[in-house]
């Protein structure tokens, strides 16, 4: 279908008259296609295999009739079921018709990864990384590619995306890589492409672990409890916890994660969390490191 000649819009529903109204920008256009009004009828003429004419006269008029009382119908159908092509976002009463990717942070992009740990979870490989914004704008997805081989062959090549979606400037987060190996492998990683966060792209924060206590279960598992503050000025939802473990030598042997229990944590309020690792650990840690951070609630 045209594009929208004021904002190249693609999604567009029809007026009364069969023209088009942009979907984004509301501007009405026309595209030159003309809908056929039903023709008269006319009496028929007496001629060698006359009655046949008249019925295919007849049939045809029959046909534009439903074409045009189609098109009238759609017309006056819900706007949701006249788009033609991409569904639009609805704007914001201060959003403009623009793109989200016309309007990125001014400033440089940039991001380090580190291999933290490497373990096995019965047969199956996996590696915690983390992953740092050392660049001037807000990351979107930060997320990893790592490559796996074994006897000098490729296993396979995979992305993992962090559960914080937006990383702000110097914010850093734990990345865990499950490539799902029935196998040892050597692993190879680098960062995702980057993207620059837009005005759509929603926000996360760090919030403070005010306090944890971890407690040894059956010789091998750990129950890390503890609160999470929002220090911050916007209330906090999806609140996730994350902890790694050390062992005795100061070298990391565990890792796990969970959410803050409820719907979020208001500005200034804490929250309950509590971890079970066990899963995802080479020994029993003898110290917790823990962060949070909290998807902010508009």
């Amino acid at each position: 279908m045209a594009n929208c000649p004021k904002c190249g819009f693609a999604g567009a529903s029809f007026t009364q008259d069969g023209a088009r109204r942009c979907a984004r920008c509301s501007e009405v256009y026309y595209t030159g296609v003309q809908y056929p009004s039903p023709p008269g009828y006319a009496a028929s003429v007496a001629t060698p295999g006359g009655n046949k004419r008249a019925v295919l006269i007849v049939a045809g008029a029959v046909a534009v009739l439903v074409a045009a009382i189609a098109v009238l119908a759609l017309a006056n159908a819900e706007p949701e079921a006249r788009y033609e092509g991409e569904q639009p976002r609805p704007l914001a009463a201060n959003e403009s018709a623009a793109t989200p990717e016309t309007e990125p942070e001014d400033g440089r992009l940039s991001a380090a990864i580190t291999p933290v740990m490497e373990a096995m979870n019965g047969s199956s490989p996996w590696w915690l990384l983390t992953y740092r914004n050392i660049g001037e704008v807000t990351i979107s997805r930060p997320g990893v590619t790592g490559t796996f081989e074994a006897d000098g062959v490729v296993l396979k090549t995979q992305s993992f995306a962090g559960t914080v979606y937006s990383l702000p400037p110097g914010g850093e987060i734990w990345i865990r890589v499950v490539p799902g190996l029935s196998q040892p492998a050597k692993a190879t990683f680098k960062v995702d492409k980057l993207q620059k966060a837009t005005r759509y792209t929603t926000p996360y924060k760090q919030l403070e672990v005010i306090s944890h206590e971890a407690q040894h279960t059956s010789g091998k598992y750990s129950t890390v409890t503890g609160r999470v503050r929002n220090q911050t000025d916007a209330k906090s939802a999806s609140v996730h916890v994350f902890a790694i473990g050390y062992n005795a030598a100061g070298a990391p042997c565990s890792f796990v994660d969970a959410y803050v229990s409820g719907s979020g944590i208001d500005p200034g309020a804490d929250g309950e969390f509590t971890l079970y690792a066990g899963i995802w650990q080479n020994e029993l840690p003898k110290r917790w490191e823990l962060t949070a951070w909290g998807r902010v609630s508009k």
